[in-house]
């Protein structure tokens, strides 16, 4: 049966979606941005930083999904404590920042919002007005996925904040980058089966097998 293309358009514009942020520039060049990025976060923590091939891999990776070429959505970053996740999504803030780039919707320069997953417990209970506000923040980080409290009661209503956080991003087709201790398993352990195959759809999942730089 051939589609009827006026009845498909309407459908298709009844609620636009905003286009998606990424660089622009190829993942090649992300990938050198990135890593200064990186290395200039790491020394701005009075670290050194040490370039490897484990390394490249992820730098590669996240690279290639912040230049929209993943065709996925939101990221994950899952691997052990101390491994660098965090760094990476300081480091990508701050690239963000630096090069100002903007929606052309808005006008406004496009940023990375970044979250303890604890903390954004804390703010769907005490501050319901924040907490709708960043539900629709353009790129929302949660940083430490899974040491919140799954769930929390607010004047005798049990709510699950980031379960209901993750849907209605996904809902609304928004980027989100999450780091966590857990695997990919073991979020769907935690969160539900539905919550990890959304997740599995829209989600670039970059593993950090590395060791703890911690020492």
């Amino acid at each position: 049966m051939k589609v009827n293309e006026v009845l498909k358009s309407q459908l298709l514009h009844r609620k636009p979606m905003k286009a998606r942020f990424k660089l622009p520039m190829n993942s090649e060049m992300a990938t050198q941005y990135l890593t200064a990025a990186i290395s200039a976060e790491v020394e701005y923590r009075n670290r050194t930083f040490r370039y490897s091939d484990e390394l490249h891999k992820q730098i590669a990776s996240v690279a290639n999904w912040l230049c929209g070429m993943s065709g996925k959505n939101s990221l994950l970053l899952a691997g052990g404590c101390g491994n660098g996740k965090t760094t990476f999504v300081y480091a990508m803030q701050n690239l963000i920042n630096h090069l100002g780039i903007k929606d052309q919707v808005t006008g406004l320069n496009f940023g990375i919002s970044l979250y303890n997953a604890k903390g954004l417990a804390n703010i769907c209970k005490a501050h319901p007005k924040d907490w709708r506000s960043l539900m629709d923040i353009d790129i929302l980080a949660i940083d430490d996925l899974g040491t919140e409290p799954r769930e929390i009661i607010e004047y005798g209503n049990v709510l699950s904040p980031i379960i209901d956080l993750i849907s209605y991003r996904y809902e609304h087709q928004l980027p989100t980058i999450l780091t966590s201790n857990l695997t990919p398993q073991q979020i769907s352990e935690v969160y539900g089966k539905r919550i990890g195959d959304r997740l599995k759809e829209t989600t670039e999942i970059v593993p950090f097998l590395n060791n703890s730089y911690r020492g």
